[in-house]
């Protein structure tokens, strides 16, 4: 680290009242009023800039005083540093009013430095002017607790799910360490002065999730992880646990982390955008989850700021909207009566992380946080709920749940009056009991949802259902819509009281359709939508949940046809793909659909059968139009759209077969043509109508999001062209005719 400039600008001001003194003040001790700074980092010079501005009785009576500079690496005392020779001073100057320094870093590290603003005095004594500040972590994340259409949450690894369950938040798990790969299955990404390889195949997973979650408008969290078992990056390796927190203290590791994040947020920043990232999970567990070995609260509580900010830094610039959060146990101890008897409680935790990013992080740091847990409400199990539920069930008070959640509300509501800038939401992340299911499962998700859904400090609900989501899979569909009361009230009779069931938001709409067992009759007119066998017409189709590979290719028959191949699947397994169309399509003029397929599974006989899925939508409005199939035969099936048709356009169309009564080595789903169907219009009228739908769409698009209107551009070029061809012609013309009056000769030639 070296200096690069220091200048000084000196104005004649007063900015503060009281006069700090330096006589009776310790090297330990910090002043109070004797300077305000901020400190920023630069990206594109990177340089670490500091700004500030001295009180000015102060600077008067200390006018023979110099302002120094000096930084401390994570995990070392600041204190110390302010007058060891060891530490260099990268920038000093005479006492002035304002100044300014420029500070020059070489690594990555020196980013996360506490830079230190020193006094000091003619004799060479030095005293710490401020807390040390970390550059600054730009955000624009603001909650907004009237919007609640993220409240619907999932937790899964499945795309399909993801992408059907209608939820407005998804959480997705990252492992750090897993992103990292070698040469030969890799997508090079910068870091620092060269490269790294990522690992193509764990991130076209991840693809497959966002895609899903995208086109259904969802937002998505990455909630980034590193194993416990990681020698690479994990601060303390432990086979008993199952996480740990990266050693933020290396130079290496914050070089990794930060890239990898980076590449996340870059790759997820312009179609298909992440909405936050958690950093980690249950972090004050120490006991049970996290591996950070013998290290102090204060050096963990300091491993951990660096960690958000490293996090932070590497989302904003690409994200500035980009939640950061900090997930948290269940465990209580934020009322003085409730005591955790943990190695780490979570309020002196947050009380030191809080304390950090408000004195130590130059400007605003915004964050939420999130509590998980996996405690059943009202001890719902799967054999006690024919004997009616008891709503005055008593909870166990040291764990924090649906009964005492606001706890850690009026915890933070207290912890704003000390700092300036404390959360103000949680997600609520459930796992359901591995044991809990059908309409034990249902109860428990109903009653957790809606006694949650009214509290404004909690931004999102989100459940994990594990392997038990098909039996809860009607409920998780239509808790958001306006049929939620049809899904919620057969489960009252298992209830001794139901005054928890609150009207709940409906934010979505979905419109379910069955397939129609005959084509459509009294039909004039029809419109091929989309034509896979005349070659690739719709390239963005994307990979979905067990999806292996997409092309344009010839079936048993030689037909051209869209060919999306699965891996290995089992029965009740999903083979997916996604297709995001460049505009909205409108199926207004058409109330019926079909699409033609076929399944190819040759391990299966014939009559094996399948179910398929169609979905289309837009932002918060879907049709899911489904159907079955038998194995080796070609298929058109009919579909009445004209409840969804009317109401919304479709930006996606996601096609998703599910294995019914046979299971496959390498599944075969064949795309044919999606084709609409009319009994008010002609074919030549379809196409007339449609054709200047898709004109009005694409030219909407084209100035979509203050973009810049290119149809509009080239409509102008074209008329200044031809304005400017028509002129040059009548110039001619004119010119013309005045060399043949100047020239009567040529009149009669």
């Amino acid at each position: 680290m070296k200096k690069i400039t220091a200048f000084i600008l000196s104005f004649v001001m007063v900015v503060f009242c009281l006069t700090p003194s330096l006589s009776a003040q310790a090297n330990e001790d910090i002043l109070t009023n004797a300077v305000y700074y901020t400190c920023d980092y630069d990206t594109k010079s990177k340089q670490v800039v500091i700004h500030g501005t001295v009180n000015h009785d102060f600077m008067i009576s200390h006018a023979d005083y110099r302002i120094e500079v000096k930084a401390v690496l994570p995990g070392n005392d600041y204190y110390s540093a302010v007058n060891d020779s060891s530490y260099e001073i990268l920038a000093e100057a005479t006492m002035s009013v304002k100044f300014t320094f420029y500070v020059e870093i070489d690594t990555s590290l020196e980013r996360y430095s506490k830079y230190l603003i020193i006094f000091s005095s003619p004799n060479g004594e030095r005293t710490l002017a401020a807390e040390p500040k970390i550059p600054s972590v730009s955000s624009d994340f603001n909650y907004d607790p009237s919007d609640k259409s993220g409240y619907k949450g999932v937790y899964t690894d499945s795309a399909s799910v993801i992408g059907e369950s209608g939820a407005g938040t998804v959480i997705i798990d990252v492992d750090l360490g897993k992103m990292k790969s070698d040469s030969t299955d890799s997508i090079l990404y910068p870091m620092n002065n060269s490269y790294i390889h990522v690992k193509r195949s764990y991130i076209s997973e991840i693809d497959k999730k966002v895609v899903a979650a995208s086109v259904a408008n969802t937002r998505i969290y990455f909630r980034i992880l590193v194993s416990a078992y990681d020698d690479l990056l994990s601060l303390c390796v432990d086979n008993t646990k199952k996480y740990s927190i990266p050693n933020m203290f290396s130079e290496d590791i914050v070089d990794y982390v930060f890239t990898m994040t980076s590449f996340l947020a870059s790759r997820y920043a312009t179609e298909y955008t992440i909405d936050g990232i958690i950093a980690g999970s249950c972090v004050d567990d120490v006991d049970n989850v996290n591996s950070v070995g013998d290290i102090t609260l204060d050096q963990y509580a300091e491993l951990y700021t660096v960690y958000l900010c490293v996090l932070g830094n590497a989302v904003h610039e690409k994200n500035s909207k980009a939640d950061i959060v900090i997930p948290l146990s269940d465990s209580n101890d934020y009322t003085e009566n409730v005591v955790s008897g943990k190695r780490v409680r979570a309020s002196e935790f947050l009380d030191n992380i809080f304390y950090r990013l408000d004195k130590n992080v130059s400007g605003a740091f915004h964050c939420s946080l999130l509590i998980e847990t996996d405690i059943t409400p009202l001890g719902i199990t799967n054999k006690n709920i024919g004997n009616g539920i008891d709503t005055n069930y008593e909870y166990d008070r040291t764990r924090i749940s649906v009964s005492n959640i606001n706890d850690v509300n009026a915890f933070v509501s207290g912890m704003s009056e000390k700092y300036g800038d404390t959360p103000t939401n949680m997600i609520y992340l459930w796992h359901s009991d591995k044991d809990l299911s059908g309409d034990a499962l249902s109860c428990a998700y109903a009653y957790l949802y809606s006694a949650l859904s009214g509290n404004s400090f909690v931004s999102a609900f989100v459940a994990d259902f594990g392997d038990n989501m098909a039996s809860v899979e009607k409920l998780f569909k239509y808790v958001n819509t306006e049929s939620h009361q049809s899904v919620i009230s057969p489960l009252f009779r298992y209830f001794s009281d139901t005054s928890w069931n609150v009207p709940l938001a409906a934010n979505r709409v979905l419109i379910e359709k069955q397939l129609l067992t005959n084509r459509p009759e009294n039909i004039l007119g029809e419109f091929k939508y989309l034509d896979f066998t005349a070659s690739s017409v719709f390239e963005r189709i994307n990979k979905g949940e067990n999806c292996t590979s997409i092309n344009s290719d010839y079936d048993h028959v030689g037909t051209r046809a869209l060919h999306v191949s699965s891996s290995k699947l089992n029965i009740g397994d999903k083979l997916q793909c996604i297709g995001v169309f460049d505009f909205d399509e409108d199926y207004r003029y058409t109330p019926y659909i079909s699409l033609k397929l076929a399944i190819d599974n040759n391990k299966a006989p014939d009559n094996s059968l399948y179910e398929i899925s169609i979905s289309l939508g837009k932002d918060n409005c879907r049709a899911e139009l489904v159907g079955v199939v038998r194995n080796h035969e070609i298929s058109e099936l009919y579909f009445d759209i004209s409840e969804f048709a009317p109401i919304s356009p479709s930006d996606y169309l996601i096609v998703t077969v599910r294995c019914i009564t046979d299971s496959s080595n390498g599944l075969s789903l064949w795309l044919y043509d999606m084709t609409g169907y009319s009994n008010e219009y002609t074919s030549d009228e379809l196409d007339e109508k449609i054709k200047e739908l898709r004109l009005l769409g694409n030219s909407e698009n084209d100035g979509n999001d203050g973009g810049f209107n290119f149809t509009l551009l080239f409509t102008i070029i074209g008329v200044l062209f031809s304005i400017g061809a028509v002129g040059i012609g009548l110039l001619m013309v004119f010119r013309r005719d005045d060399d043949n009056d100047k020239n009567p000769e040529s009149m009669n030639e």
